[in-house]
């Protein structure tokens, strides 16, 4: 796009801001009248961008960009898995831990309800004699 404005600046007689305003206002005009598909080529094109039939040619910068981005995607995909992966280990320890104290009690209670039941058997037949 600095092309473009000094283009601009040198040909219209205006200032560098001047340049800029009009380039986005030029360009904001074309991308209201093409459809929404046409946008990334308009952008690509002001800033001086050589132009293919599927959009912009890529570039080194564009190439390196989007490793770029694929390479933070899969370290924050990793990071978040293994986020994910400590907090079920959690989870299910807690749940565990949950487990056996429930179990415990209800053993206890088992225990508890058994002697109960030999007692009043030996109570019922003590009673007998």
């Amino acid at each position: 796009m600095t092309q473009l404005i000094n283009k601009l600046m040198a040909n219209a007689g205006i200032n560098a801001e001047q340049a800029h305003k009009s380039l986005e206002t030029v360009k904001d005009y074309v991308k209201e009248k093409l459809p929404p598909a046409f946008g990334p080529q308009i952008d690509a094109l002001f800033q001086g961008q050589k132009m293919e039939a599927n959009g912009p040619a890529p570039t080194a910068t564009s190439t390196s960009s989007i490793m770029d981005k694929a390479s933070d995607f899969a370290a924050n995909a990793k990071d978040k898995i293994q986020d994910a992966a400590h907090d079920a280990k959690e989870k299910l320890e807690d749940f565990a831990g949950d487990a056996k104290e429930k179990l415990g009690d209800f053993a206890d209670k088992a225990e508890d309800a058994a002697n109960d039941a030999v007692n009043k058997i030996k109570d019922f037949f003590n009673k007998k004699d």
